[in-house]
Parts: C-alpha cells; structure tokens; sequence
C-alpha cells in the first residue's frame, strides 16, 4: 500500500472530501490546496491487514482530459478559522447529514490543524468549493468542469468500537446543477473501480459501494433535489443502501 493512501486513511475522517486532496493524493502536490483536513480519528480495532482489501489496489495517477476540456482547476485553500463553525449552511442543517444504523453523532473539538473550530455539535460549516472539489478528486481520470455548491455542510460518525465515519451535504443552485455533480462524481468514481472503488449499486441518482483508503470503507453519494449527500464509513461490511433516502 503506498504512503498516499496511508495518509488517506488517517486523514478521511476529515473528510474523504477535504483530506484526499488536502494531502495530495487526488492531484499533483504543487497543485493541491493548501491548508488542512477537518476532524481525524483514530482506530483501536484490527489492523488493516484483517481487511478484505484485496480486490482493491491503489489507484493509478490522472489521465490527461480531452484536449478541447482542460481539468478543473483546485479552489483556493478556505481561510484559516477564527471561530467555532456554525452548525447550519445555507439550508442545510444536521437532517440533511445521512446516519447509517450503528452509527453515532459525534461532536469533534477541531482545531486550527483540523481545519475547523467546533461549535458543540457534530456538524460544522465548511468551504463549499474546497469540499466540493475534495470529494469529487479521486484521481484516477481527469477531473472536468462542475457546477459550484454554495453551501457544505460535514457531520462526523463513530460507531462503538471506534471507527470513524463521515457525512457531507453539498446544496446546489438547482436540480441541474445538483445532477450535474453527481455525474462527474460518478465518473470519477466509476474511472477508479478495481483499484480504488468497488460498485455494489448504481441507479440514476445514487450509487453505492466500497473505497480502499488502506483499510476498505463503506461510502455512498445520491442526488436528492438541489443536494448531494456522500457519507463515507470505516467499515467494508456496512449496509449504505437506503441510508441517503
């Protein structure tokens, strides 16, 4: 497993989101956002090795885009955070964070190293553009043009023996704008399979399946109007399917 997606793991819980490309691993390093990851945590159950992690392997680096659609450009880094997050973005509150069963809310302090400062709750405001183009960064293609979010909001998870998970809700001008997001998350996801992601489900709105971030995490992400969801789990065994509504 290489160091890149070592980091991925340690870092995702902040989220699969700001972490991947905040560490450089979905983009060139001189190209990725500066600043840091949100919430980590750590594990104390079973070392990576007792995971079914076989079948997935590290992804290859980008391709090159169409000569016609250069890649999308990363966003600036957000600031550097002066007060707690707020709780609420745009229209989007906790409701819209997806809890799979077995998981718990769970307030995180943050920090400036975090990234963000916490509010007392277990979801915190973040930079929509930084968030968007994190969660979308996979790595395996080139990342084309998409529509901007201007609200994000991350909820953090951990489940009773100590894995982390972690939810984000990304609201869109319109329902265009929402689908289009969607389809080039798919797209990357999809570019991925056998490397880094593993489909379990894929319908017009929502897929569903598995990520190798050294040890293999349960994700999922849908369109649900003017929103996009992703929740990403530590855990290769959860049932995601249902979890988005």
């Amino acid at each position: 497993m290489s160091a890149c997606v070592g980091e991925r793991r340690r870092v995702v819980a902040g989220l699969l989101l700001t972490g991947l490309t905040a560490m450089g691993c979905a983009v060139p390093a001189d190209d990725a956002p500066s600043g840091s990851s949100s919430a980590t945590a750590t594990r104390t159950t079973a070392p990576a090795t007792s995971r079914p992690a076989a079948t997935l392997s590290p992804s290859p680096g980008p391709s090159a885009g169409p000569a016609s659609e250069p890649p999308a450009a990363p966003p600036d880094a957000p600031p550097v955070p002066t007060a707690p997050a707020p709780s609420t973005a745009g229209g989007l509150t906790e409701s819209d964070i997806a809890v799979p069963d077995g998981w718990s809310p769970t307030a995180r302090p943050g920090s400036l190293d975090d990234g963000f400062l916490g509010n007392g709750t277990w979801v915190h405001a973040t930079s929509p553009a930084h968030s968007a183009f994190a969660a979308i960064s996979l790595g395996c293609t080139d990342l084309r043009s998409y529509p901007q979010p201007a609200a994000a909001l991350e909820g953090t998870l951990t489940k009773a023996d100590g894995a982390a998970g972690v939810g984000l809700a990304l609201e869109f001008a319109d329902a265009a704008e929402a689908q289009a997001y969607f389809a080039e998350w798919v797209r990357q996801a999809e570019a991925c399979l056998g490397t880094v992601t593993q489909r379990l489900a894929l319908t017009p709105d929502t897929w569903v399946g598995r990520r190798n971030l050294d040890t293999v995490w349960s994700e999922t992400v849908g369109v649900r109007g003017t929103r996009v969801s992703l929740l990403i789990v530590d855990d290769p065994d959860s049932d995601l399917a249902g979890v988005l509504g």
